[in-house]
């Protein structure tokens, strides 16, 4: 791990970093290109945050969904991915988070809100 990705874990996660670290499944300690955020900050934040919708994740939790281009749209197959392990989600219910999630990103976070 470079030192500014592990500088950056240290910063947002402190004491908890290792943690962070050590839950990820395999390839899951890399970058979410282009930012410094790793995959496994998503299952943490899954597992550990009280997450009730997609939108809490990753609007509130880790933030990707106002980083990313189109709240985070070229990402979404992994997030699925863990969210639906570590939440325990249905797809019926993923599809439901999803769409609760991009109607959220549309009104309030993308480049031209319409509003609510």
């Amino acid at each position: 791990m470079l030192t500014s990705e592990l500088a950056y874990l240290l910063g947002r996660y402190g004491g908890e970093t290792s943690q962070v670290l050590a839950c990820a499944n395999e390839g899951e300690n890399q970058p979410i290109s282009p930012l410094p955020n790793l995959w496994s900050e998503i299952r943490w934040a899954a597992r550990t945050g009280a997450v009730e919708h997609l939108d809490d994740l990753l609007l509130r939790r880790v933030r990707l969904g106002m980083q990313l281009t189109n709240g985070g749209a070229d990402i979404m197959e992994k997030v699925r991915e863990i969210a639906q392990a570590e939440l325990g989600w249905s797809d019926a219910k993923w599809e439901t988070e999803l769409a609760r999630y991009y109607a959220i990103y549309a009104a309030a976070y993308s480049p031209a809100p319409l509003g609510f």
